[in-house]
């Protein structure tokens, strides 16, 4: 793991290498960069440069320092777009999941020399967000805005990341108690 400063933040990632095609991957709400950790080994891809990053408050990056301006679209996407300048990745294809999907597509105009976006599991968001257009309906869906979980409240969050009846991994466990600390 890497670190770099954005706007008094210290953010994780992970960068295979120097050269060739990058591929930035974005996470989503309550989780880490290692989302990706398959496709950040996956020797499929050994030929392209693959970037993975934590947002503030997931995986090893540290919490904001001000939430409410950082925990917000508009935060999320100042941090995408500093991040990219600093490692200059504006010739990218940006692959976000979730949340991670969302601030890319918010970024999209701001990305005009990417070389493509895939973008999945990222429902469209208005403002204020409807969930209920974009999701079935979920009774643990208000935990992922929550801060401060219960044991039994992470379990339930985590279940809703995975397959029916497959074993919850321990890093979505992690993730989840990591991105929903108290401040």
């Amino acid at each position: 793991m890497e670190y770099i400063n954005i706007n008094n933040q210290k953010i994780a990632y992970s960068d295979n290498k120097a050269d060739g095609q990058p591929l930035v991957f974005v996470h989503g709400n309550s989780l880490s960069s290692a989302t990706f950790k398959h496709q950040l080994k996956d020797q499929t891809l050994s030929k392209y440069r693959l970037i993975a990053f934590d947002f503030p408050g997931h995986g090893d990056s540290s919490q904001a320092k001000e939430p409410e301006k950082i925990y917000s679209y508009a935060g999320f996407i100042s941090v995408l777009l500093e991040f990219v300048d600093k490692l200059n990745l504006h010739e990218a294809v940006f692959v976000g999941h979730s949340l991670g999907g969302n601030v890319i597509l918010d970024a999209v105009t701001r990305l005009p020399l990417a070389k493509g976006f895939v973008i999945f599991g990222a429902p469209p968001i208005s403002i204020p967000p409807d969930m209920g257009k974009y999701f079935l309906p979920n009774p643990v869906f208000p935990l992922a805005y929550k801060p401060d979980l219960t044991t039994n409240e992470i379990n339930d969050l985590a279940s809703a990341f995975v397959k029916k009846d497959i074993e919850i991994p321990g890093v979505i466990i992690e993730d989840i108690k990591r991105s929903h600390q108290e401040m």
